[in-house]
């Protein structure tokens, strides 16, 4: 029996989902060390099954660490699942078993000040302005960050592409395994076929950001598509409004509703039911990511340093993916991914898809694909990594 704890105070409670669904009823035992918020989020099946300590709401994290110290220190392993604050805490957390850190962010977490982004407009140039004297001049983040980081013993990276990219900072010894981001929980002995007598249903999910995804160019590739398609077609956007700017975003796809397209949106956060609902019955995820992103004030990219939900999205629900040419996905999604260089490739796909019977003609390769992201494959591998990872562990 291997036993594991998971700490998680930010804000990645779906990557705690997956790993609870991933080791409940197994040989490996886990215990989540949380915060109200992250407990909240967790699905109702986790909760019953992964054994959880919440932080209480009126302690601080440097005393509830001072209480479970020695909790901690009887696992077999510690995983950090995010750390993203609160550094000067976890720097004095004194553990003597092995631990890793998950790395969500390379350029913050490796190479922060060189990677430094303020977009110029007055909103961003205070925000950052806000964001370097609280956190790095008041709360020293670059100093306790930095400290933090040493006491690491292993850091764990989410995809093969962005711990390739990593080891421009980390040094191979120093890299751990990598644990599921996500299982495929959709029955593939029974596949769904796509019905050409029903409407082909495209779902957009993620908040309505302009920093992150690229509305305006599915807008006008999907005005453009539609003049072609030969059946009905429902479009979800699946995420709230960010602001202003997402809520004109609403406007403009709602003048493409007419007798053949359904417009579907939400004005709120996007409940877990209706969240359920529009990806098992979507026949397409449009993810139309802007690969330059940022955490914080710092750059990133998607698919190279972080990774987009929307890999995570095909997973889960077993849809095939339409994203951009130069975001990285696992290699094994292939059969469900296409991909797009511009807006003229874009229309295309969107057309073919929409028109043809290419998705039911890919589905035994789909199924291939997801197969490797299922509780029966992957805990029989994780299990044997993790066993002989800390097979190699010297006495701390």
């Amino acid at each position: 029996m291997i036993r594991i704890a998971i700490i998680e105070f930010s804000y990645h409670a779906e990557l705690l989902n997956s790993l609870g669904e991933l080791f409940s009823e197994s040989n490996i035992e886990v215990t989540f060390y949380i915060s109200l918020n992250v407990y909240q989020s967790l699905s109702s099946e986790v909760t019953k099954q992964i054994k959880s300590v919440v932080l209480p709401t009126d302690v601080s994290l440097r005393k509830y660490f001072q209480k479970v110290t020695p909790e901690l220190n009887g696992f077999d392993l510690v995983v950090f699942n995010t750390v993203a604050d609160q550094y000067a805490a976890f720097r004095d957390l004194s553990l003597q078993v092995p631990t890793i850190l998950r790395i969500h962010n390379v350029h913050a977490s490796f190479a922060p000040f060189s990677h430094i982004y303020i977009e110029f407009s007055p909103y961003f140039i205070w925000k950052a302005f806000s964001y370097l004297v609280r956190r790095q001049v008041f709360q020293l983040d670059w100093y306790y960050q930095f400290k933090f980081l040493k006491k690491i013993n292993y850091f764990s990276f989410l995809t093969r592409d962005v711990e390739s990219y990593a080891q421009k900072w980390v040094e191979a010894r120093r890299i751990g395994p990598r644990l599921p981001a996500e299982l495929c929980k959709i029955d593939l002995t029974n596949p769904s076929v796509h019905a050409p007598d029903l409407p082909f249903h495209i779902v957009i999910p993620g908040e309505i950001n302009k920093r992150k995804r690229d509305y305006h160019l599915l807008y006008r590739a999907l005005a453009q598509a539609a003049n072609a398609f030969n059946r009905k077609v429902r479009i979800t956007l699946l995420g709230k409004p960010r602001d202003s700017y997402g809520r004109k975003m609403i406007e403009l796809f709602e003048t493409l509703s007419n007798d053949t397209t359904a417009i579907v949106n939400f004005n709120k956060r996007v409940s877990e039911n209706d969240f359920e609902s529009a990806m098992h019955s979507a026949h397409l995820i449009v993810a139309p990511v802007k690969l330059n992103t940022t955490f914080a004030i710092y750059r990133e990219y998607y698919g190279l340093t972080k990774i987009s939900g929307a890999q995570s999205d095909a997973i889960r629900y077993g849809k095939p993916l339409l994203i951009p040419a130069g975001l990285n996905v696992d290699s094994k999604l292939s059969a469900l991914t296409w991909k797009y260089k511009n807006e003229t490739e874009l229309i295309e796909h969107l057309i073919n898809l929409v028109n043809t019977n290419t998705l039911n003609l890919h589905l035994n390769a789909q199924i291939e694909g997801l197969s490797h992201f299922t509780k029966k494959k992957l805990l029989p591998r994780v299990t044997q990594e993790l066993t002989a990872f800390l097979k190699q562990q010297k006495p701390i």
